[in-house]
């Protein structure tokens, strides 16, 4: 079959699918991801086929109302808001794109929260799949992962219930007008007053989610065609070899400690790095710093920090004593999988659910909060 995997992101948002796809291909598909251009070599150095999508996810978090993103924290109105204002004026080619890249396929597997591609599958009239690594179907078990709810506000149920309710409807007002004009394009009905996430359940479209249910349980009130699959990883370990130097470095001491925020970015590099180079020295820790888009590895660094832009995950992360991380999904996954401590900074996002996840599994401490 050939099969269309839509996803859009970050390095961590998108390298998950290409887990999946490599899945997929192994069992003998033809599978195509439609992405941002910054993944193409990516893609295609993996044997996939490769089709674009707008945007630039680098350029627009190092924007001002990228930055401005970043530092929502935990506010869902501010979080969502903002997201709208990055993507509403790439909303109508982000759709155009997900058609384009569709329209051959005999599968689509959609990430995105605008479903273009479960929509574009619905006008080719074959099966579409909806993936994601963040658990936000609605259920009384846990809010929404926007709407992080303080204990014991998030064990009453109808009240996580009405967290789904008010993220769905949050996302679907802004964006109806365009998506109902694009479906009108394509010869489709409306989607109504209730959004996305009433057409996907209404629709029983397979839901299959890419995190695994020992760190966060399957709810008993989700229906039967919405399934945990595990995580999806893509594998280096093998194939990546270590520059000499980070190989020396690890070699010549104790386990050190794996830093790094990945594509989250900071408005002062040169402060974060010097709270993490305090946070060291009063430890008395060695460090890998992934400098990532924060930039945190640049510049003069003691004998006891080696700084690097980017290491694969599944190489570091068994050769360190903990790893420091962000939250997200995709590098919580690898430091749970490599067996160290994690020790979480959470920006916005889902990452506050994970870090909450992380301590209450007793594998790390409580979420740090950023200073962004």
């Amino acid at each position: 079959m050939r099969i269309t995997i839509v996803t859009l992101g970050s390095l961590g948002d998108v390298q998950p699918y290409l887990g999946l796809a490599l899945g997929l291909r192994a069992a003998g598909h033809s599978v195509r991801m439609a992405t941002h251009r910054e993944f193409e070599t990516l893609v295609r150095g993996r044997g996939m086929e490769f089709a674009p999508i707008e945007g630039n996810p680098q350029a627009l978090l190092e924007s001002e109302v990228g930055l401005e993103w970043l530092e929502t924290d935990n506010n869902p109105v501010r979080y969502i808001g903002t997201a709208l204002r990055i993507l509403g004026p790439m909303i109508d080619s982000i759709l155009d794109g997900c058609w384009a890249a569709c329209r051959d396929a005999d599968v689509v597997i959609d990430s995105m929260p605008l479903l273009a591609g479960l929509q574009s599958a619905e006008r080719l009239g074959i099966p579409g799949f909806y993936v994601m690594c963040v658990p936000v179907d609605p259920s009384r078990a846990y809010p929404h992962p926007l709407v992080p709810l303080p204990r014991p506000l998030n064990a009453i149920g109808p009240l996580n219930l009405l967290t789904h309710a008010a993220v769905a409807q949050a996302l679907w007002l802004p964006t109806s007008k365009v998506i109902n004009r694009w479906r009108a394009s394509l010869g489709m009905r409306p989607i109504g007053v209730r959004g996305l996430t009433a057409y996907r359940l209404q629709r029983r479209i397979p839901t299959i989610f890419g995190y695994s249910d020992r760190v966060m349980p399957r709810p008993a009130d989700w229906p039967a065609h919405v399934h945990v699959a595990g995580y999806w990883f893509v594998n280096q370990t093998g194939i990546w070899q270590p520059p000499a130097d980070l190989a020396a470095f690890l070699a010549e001491g104790p386990p050190p400690v794996s830093i790094g925020f990945g594509s989250m970015k900071v408005r002062d590099p040169l402060a974060a790095k010097h709270l993490v180079l305090e946070a060291l020295r009063r430890t008395g820790q060695r460090a890998v710093v992934l400098g990532g888009w924060a930039g945190l590895g640049r510049g003069a660094l003691p004998p006891t920090v080696f700084a690097a832009d980017a290491v694969p995950h599944d190489w570091l992360f068994p050769r360190v004593a903990a790893v420091v991380r962000h939250g997200g999904a995709g590098t919580t996954a690898a430091g749970l999988r490599a067996g160290v401590p994690s020790i979480i900074t959470p920006f916005f996002g889902d990452q506050p659910l994970w870090g909450a996840r992380v301590a209450e599994l007793g594998v790390g401490p409580a979420p740090i909060p950023s200073a962004g």
